[in-house]
């Protein structure tokens, strides 16, 4: 979890696995990636930090936002276990990566997106209004999702937004 101290977050019980050097360093390498223009994906505590390192708030807990659903599943189920759906919005980096309006993604988290940093743009969310994909606008690939791509290589969306990520890295790159 990120440091709730970094977000005027508070405590909670179920915050585990701080590790401040570590908030530090991704706090810095996004701001700068974000600064510079340099292509970024976040994935799961990465939407977080990118959301904190921006100026954004967390849930410490999604039992914290009403009618949210079951998003922590974890242990007890697979990591490629499609838990709900995403409906991204179009016109974004992330819709035009993925080709799909709405697909199922896994869910391994227990925190999630509360105030969203001055200008990043949501551009995905799950049914119960949990904030799954943002991004900033005008910037060639600064992308942040919720869930773990990585763990659900089968589904349609996965290589096209890794090849999408690629890509702008690519052409950052030359």
């Amino acid at each position: 979890d990120v440091e709730p101290e970094l977000f005027g977050g508070g405590n909670h019980p179920k915050i585990f696995g701080i590790d401040a050097d570590r908030d530090r360093l991704e706090i810095s390498l996004i701001r700068r990636a974000a600064a510079e223009g340099k292509p970024f994906l976040g994935i799961c505590r990465g939407i977080q930090i990118v959301n904190v390192a921006l100026g954004g708030s967390l849930y410490l807990d999604i039992s914290q936002i009403p009618g949210a659903v079951k998003h922590d599943h974890f242990p007890g189920y697979p990591r490629d276990f499609l838990a709900h759906p995403v409906q991204v919005a179009e016109d974004t980096h992330l819709s035009q990566a993925v080709g799909e309006p709405l697909f199922t993604v896994n869910s391994l988290h227990h925190q999630a997106i509360r105030q969203p940093a001055p200008g990043l743009r949501v551009v995905a969310r799950a049914a119960d209004g949990v904030i799954e994909g943002v991004e900033l606008p005008d910037h060639p690939f600064g992308v942040a999702v919720q869930w773990h791509p990585e763990c659900i290589p089968a589904a349609a969306s996965t290589p096209k937004l890794f090849g999408a990520f690629v890509r702008a890295a690519g052409r950052a790159a030359s």
